[in-house]
């Protein structure tokens, strides 16, 4: 068993979840945020909006991004 936080995950509280695994973590977060931080699930939902007004990023650039994330390690 384990104890996590939702802020360790990113969450903006200290509500702590018990858990076993991954899955139940999972689960025992979404409900969190689903009860707690419902601005949260909004976002998500908008999800499909923000990526269909996102504009396309040319195959170059995304070369070059990882290019300087691998020099950087």
């Amino acid at each position: 068993m384990k104890k996590i936080t939702c802020a360790q995950l990113g969450g903006p509280c200290d509500h702590a979840m018990i858990v076993a695994d991954k899955e139940e973590l999972m689960t025992k977060n979404l409900e969190h945020i689903k009860e707690a931080h419902p601005e949260i699930v909004a976002t998500v939902e908008n999800l499909d909006a923000v990526w269909d007004e996102s504009p396309e990023t040319p195959e170059e650039h995304d070369a070059e991004n990882v290019l300087i994330m691998d020099e950087e390690k």
